[in-house]
């Protein structure tokens, strides 16, 4: 990026939490710089080696000092509902998880024993969040937050979905959840709201009984079927059918649901959109600049920035790469689009964050 773009874009997205005073030895300007210099190149704020801007651990006090995990959501809230309310269609909500390595000794409530096999790795961070789909192609993260080890995640899911159904007064066409997520309380809340659900069923040992008992020894070539079934006293739909690619290869997809769709086929098609907020996991995490801080504040800020530029590119420039998006210069990207000034204030508002 050229030094405008660090001007603006980065005044954008981080200057509301990097307020210096009169007597500072640092301007607003250069935590911006640091902060976006670190996310062009995807690295730790300890690599980006400049004498006249702060250094890692100045910029680690700043953020938080001025911000705060709920603070930080309320941005991300604030700014997606405005894209919530764009939406002239029917759209689908999907729900995951992520993780993000820790490589530290100490540990805190944010630290999940979980490492993913991630060599040096001793636990990891993990962060909900909501992704938002269209079957004309809009798409863009509604909510994100940061779970500690006692957190209800299940209770989070059904409160941002109450929070996006009463600002747009409507319920999402389907809401899409991997088999993590499958919980009798779960279902229960989704139900007594009305809303339509699709998620795979983990192999658990009441599943295992259960197709046992469906498949019995004269029916062991059954394609599918579709039969109710009780999660702790709340009924649930199972849906089985075996996918096959080839003569020698299949396919067994098992979903738990309350949607009933005219072909079992339909059931796979709708939660292959689940596979969207993966994709834009690993999209958003190129825009991620990296921290050797322990602090779950100055984590969770970052994890959001990069979830806002992901909005800004699908919402302005999706026609070109997100890497070329965030290193290019900012008037190249206006001017290939021929936006008109206003345009650029536009996308500063979008962020929700005060421009220089």
């Amino acid at each position: 990026m050229g030094d405008k773009t660090y001007k603006r874009l980065a005044s954008a997205l981080v200057s509301r939490f990097t307020k210096t005073k009169p007597n500072s030895i640092y301007k607003e300007q250069d935590f911006c710089a640091k902060i976006t210099k670190a996310i062009d190149k995807n690295t730790y704020f300890e690599t980006v080696k400049d004498n006249i801007l702060p250094d890692a651990d100045t910029v680690n006090l700043k953020i938080k000092a001025n911000s705060g995990i709920n603070p930080i959501r309320k941005i991300l809230k604030e700014k997606s509902s405005k894209l919530l309310k764009n939406l002239k269609e029917p759209f689908y909500l999907v729900f995951d998880s992520t993780y993000i390595p820790f490589y530290g000794r100490k540990k805190d409530k944010w630290i999940h024993e979980y490492t993913n096999n991630t060599k040096g790795a001793t636990g990891s961070y993990k962060f909900l969040s909501c992704f938002v789909l269209t079957d004309t192609g809009q798409r863009f993260f509604v909510d994100a937050c940061p779970l500690s080890v006692f957190f209800d995640e299940k209770k989070e899911v059904i409160n941002i979905i109450d929070w996006i159904t009463k600002e747009l007064k409507k319920h999402p066409k389907i809401t899409l959840f991997d088999r993590g997520y499958y919980s009798s309380a779960l279902f229960y809340e989704l139900n007594k709201r009305g809303i339509r659900y699709l998620m795979l069923v983990p192999k658990r040992n009441e599943i295992k009984k259960f197709l046992h008992e469906k498949f019995d020894e004269d029916e062991n070539n059954r394609q599918c079927f579709n039969s109710a079934f009780a999660v702790k006293n709340t009924n649930i739909q199972l849906v089985y059918y075996r996918e096959q690619k080839d003569l020698n290869e299949h396919i067994d997809w098992l979903f738990a649901t309350n949607v009933c769709m005219k072909k079992y086929i339909h059931y796979i098609r709708v939660y292959k959109k689940r596979w969207n907020i993966e994709t834009g996991f690993r999209v958003a995490d190129e825009a991620t600049a990296k921290t050797k801080s322990s602090d779950i504040v100055v984590r969770f800020f970052l994890f959001a920035c990069s979830f806002i530029l992901y909005n800004l590119w699908k919402e302005f420039y999706p026609g070109c790469s997100f890497k070329r998006f965030i290193s290019a210069n900012w008037e190249e990207i206006v001017l290939g689009l021929e936006f008109r000034k206003g345009v650029v204030f536009c996308l500063l508002f979008l962020c929700g964050f005060n421009a220089l």
